[in-house]
């Protein structure tokens, strides 16, 4: 064990009193778990930690699967930017367990203490001359206890856990009147209001029962897990004619009380403005705005208030029918009640129900009611609705990350918001600040399926397999009855450890939800990574995109049909759409029927040369894909400086590095350049499908056929994320160029094979050049006549 106070590696120490993280002098916010999990590891640096361990360690004997290590493993690596397959921090042990491999420096307890100075002021600023504070503070409470000392240094907001309101009324109608409280709160620029949603995260997390209310005991012991600055702790009387309102407000450490006050009347929305602005000033030193009402944010009728609230409890417990009945009881008391307006949609958006138009009608309704009444609404729903709603009625994800990331900086700490700004990083293809989000909402709530599944998917499109598999694991367990968990897990399992048991789950889940083009492109790449044709087949009907099917089979007659006018007609296809597939069909008419070298054809010209840029103005999700096949067909036409205009396009959906190592490979290919001129090669495995084949034809014609056999192994080794029409144009055509490299080695019985499984691919294909220079080298190859080859 390492005997002093604080351990350096690399940019980040590790304080060992506390188990907290910093990075640059900076606190890293982790989960409980993850701070244990990181200490397990750094203190046992010489060693590989069992998994065993790790569990009986950290979790005491509770129930838990390996999973609940792997994810925590995975949390960790995501905020050290670590990579499983080469890692820098943490190594896996296949089927063992971990272990630390960074260097780790040791400082002494002075180092420790200056390397921590300014570091949260709450802890090592205000705390230093806290217990003098209170003791002033409390002598003048026994006479004045309407006034603290603040607790915490200029301008820095005092975070608050708020305890269910003690109903002493009778009054059952009051029950709920926390909800009210903590909204009060929240609108108080000095106050940083733990809610409810956050507070039943929490709980697992510390490890308690989550249940509710929780007593003054509890309340405490989950404030300093959480490193909450103060418990506020509401009581309501009724005694005669007048409510009365009280509230304590207690300071975790020293279990001394830090305020008081209470408030009498008819008015309760009022008595609880009143209380919460007396609060905020009491316990705020900085500069602090007036707010607006609650009651005059919200509605001035309680009843309508408090059924909202349940809803809003219903609502975090996934009940999610019930919530909405809640929600619509409230607007039936008050047809003008915004935010239950608003909760109503986002309900439907959050659980993912609006897939369905007529779901999607009733949200957008909700989300516009609301807009209608928008001044009624506290500052962060108001935000929430604003950027909900650029998704759900225009998919307009830049204008929903531009409002998510200023509320951040109010609320940092608000799970959907959290969840939705991973929502919008991924539509983005930003996959590190996609996982960065979602691994922040699981550890608040290690159950949200919603963040699961994105983590999935995250993790899955950056090419980290291995990784993917046991949240996939994870997510399955949390959703059994879900078949696109059961698909993905299954999917994982056959590229990571078994295929055969991992195909027949997918297979069984499709066949609970047949039809399904997610589940079924799944089970499309398992059968087409092990030659199944046959399969491949019998599910053209099912899939979503057969002209993908058409193209691995070498049928671009057939694939090219889907692109007609009349087939556009038919299927009711956006200008968007038919423009995309103008560009898509311009591409396979030349890297389909790209001549390779030595068959003496011309290469049929492009035909989408006269498109122009529909989305210089607005860059969806939609223009990011135009703008991927539009720099292809720039290269296709060898229009080096059109390329470059589009490799160098701005914008958020472009501003990732996987777009920027995208087109400087595309760039390459138009301007001659080598490999080792390019710099990295994109990451996540769709970019990477749309440079291999082509760099490696390039790198092949300038006579370095060694470094092009090592793009087009990779290519065949990685397993299908994106069914589109690059890798089924380049993914049987690669074995055509593996062949033609391994005859120019020497190596003539590894080209026979290659030829072998293309011709298996394209047994039923258009007669393509590639396929009839195919069979003539497999005859000669194997001692086989030429006129027995080509029949």
């Amino acid at each position: 064990m390492v005997d002093v106070n604080c351990i350096r590696f690399g940019a980040f120490s590790f304080d060992l009193d506390e188990k907290q993280l910093f990075k640059d002098g900076q606190e890293v916010a982790l989960r409980l778990k993850n701070r244990e999990m990181l200490w397990a590891l750094i203190s046992q640096a010489d060693r590989v930690v069992e998994k065993n361990e790790l569990l009986e360690t950290l979790w005491d004997g509770t129930a838990v699967q390996e999973q609940a290590v792997a994810r925590c493993i995975n949390e960790l690596r995501a905020v050290f930017n670590d990579d499983s397959k080469s890692p820098t921090y943490i190594r896996t042990v296949a089927k063992r367990g971990y272990q630390w491999i960074y260097p780790l420096d040791k400082q002494t307890p002075e180092q420790s203490s200056n390397a921590a100075s300014g570091i949260n002021k709450w802890v090592w600023a205000s705390l230093v001359t806290f217990s003098l504070l209170v003791a002033i503070a409390l002598a003048y409470f026994a006479y004045k206890p309407e006034v603290a000392e603040s607790l915490v240094a200029e301008n820095e907001r005092v975070s608050l856990l708020v305890l269910d309101c003690r109903n002493e009324t009778g009054l059952a109608e009051l029950e709920s009147l926390s909800g009210m409280i903590i909204t009060a709160l929240e609108q108080r620029p000095g106050l940083s209001v733990m809610t409810r949603s956050r507070l039943l995260d929490a709980l697992p997390a510390v490890g308690q029962p989550v249940s509710l209310p929780l007593d003054e005991s509890q309340a405490v012991k989950l404030a300093l897990e959480t490193r909450t600055h103060a418990v506020v702790l509401p009581t309501i009387r009724h005694f005669d004619d007048h409510f009365y309102l009280d509230i304590k407000v207690l300071d975790p450490l020293t279990r001394n009380y830090l305020f008081a006050s209470s408030r009498k009347g008819g008015n309760i929305p009022d008595m609880i403005d009143r209380l919460s602005e007396e609060l905020n000033q009491q316990l705020f030193q900085g500069s602090s705005a007036p707010a607006n009402a609650v009651a005059g944010l919200t509605t001035s009728n309680l009843k309508a208030y408090l059924v909202y609230y349940r809803g809003e409890s219903l609502s975090a417990e996934g009940r999610v029918a019930e919530a909405l009945a809640a929600y619509q009881q409230a607007i039936d008391l008050d047809a003008n009640f915004s935010l239950a307006h608003f909760k109503s949609g986002h309900t439907l958006f959050l659980n993912g129900l609006i897939n369905d138009s007529g779901v999607r009608e009733h949200a957008l309704k909700s989300y516009e009611t609301a807009l209608s009444k928008a001044e009624n609404l506290p500052a962060k729903e108001r935000a929430l609705l604003q950027a909900e709603y650029a998704i759900v009625s225009q998919r307009d994800y830049n204008a929903a990350l531009d409002i998510l990331s200023k509320l951040e900086q109010r609320f940092p700490f608000e799970k959907d918001m959290l969840f939705f700004l991973g929502q919008c990083h991924y539509r983005g293809s930003r996959l590190k600040q996609a996982e960065s989000y979602f691994s922040q909402v699981l550890s608040m709530d290690p159950n949200h399926v919603h963040a699961l599944r994105l983590m999935v998917w995250t993790i899955r499109e950056s090419g980290r397999f291995a990784d993917c598999q046991p949240l996939a694991a994870e997510w399955h367990a949390v959703q059994p009855e879900s078949p696109t968990a059961k698909a993905l897990y299954g999917w994982c399992l056959a590229v990571n450890e078994d295929w055969q048991s991992g195909r027949q789950i997918v297979a069984s889940a499709l066949a609970t939800a047949p039809g399904d083009g997610y589940i079924t492109s799944l089970l499309f790449g398992l059968y087409f990574s092990h030659d199944r044709l046959q399969d491949v087949q019998q599910l053209e009907i099912a899939y979503d995109f057969p002209e993908v099917v058409q193209l691995y089979l070498g049928q671009y007659g057939k694939a090219k049909d889907f692109f007609s006018p009349d087939a556009y007609e038919a299927r009711q296809e956006s200008q968007v759409r038919r423009e995309l597939g103008d560009l898509t069909k311009s591409l396979i008419d030349y890297w389909g029927y790209r001549q390779p070298l030595g068959l003496q054809s011309e290469n049929p010209k492009p035909v989408a040369e006269h498109l122009v840029a529909p989305f210089e103005d607005k860059l969806d999700v939609m223009a990011r894909y135009y703008w991927e096949q539009r720099l292809m067909l720039q290269v296709v036409n060898g229009d080096a400086k059109g390329a470059r205009r589009i490799a160098a396009l701005k914008g958020s959906l472009f501003a990732t590095d996987e777009w920027q190592r995208f087109g400087d490979c595309m760039l390459a290919i138009v301007e001659g350049r080598p490999l080792d001129g390019i710099g990295r090669l994109p990451a996540t495995p769709r970019f990477r499908t749309r440079v291999s084949l082509p760099l490696a034809w390039s790198l092949y014609e300038a006579g370095e056929p060694s470094e092009g056999l090592s793009l087009i192994e990779e290519l065949q080794r990685t397993p299908d994320v994106h069914v589109d029409w690059a890798r089924a144009l380049f993914y049987p055509k690669s074995f055509y160029l593996q062949g033609r490299i391994y005859e120019d080695l020497g190596k003539p019985q590894e080209a026979a094979e290659c030829y072998r499984r293309l011709l298996k691919m394209w047994q039923e294909s258009d007669e393509l050049p590639e396929k009839t220079d195919a069979k003539l080298r497999l005859a000669r190859l194997t001692g086989q006549s030429q006129a027995t080859a080509i029949r």
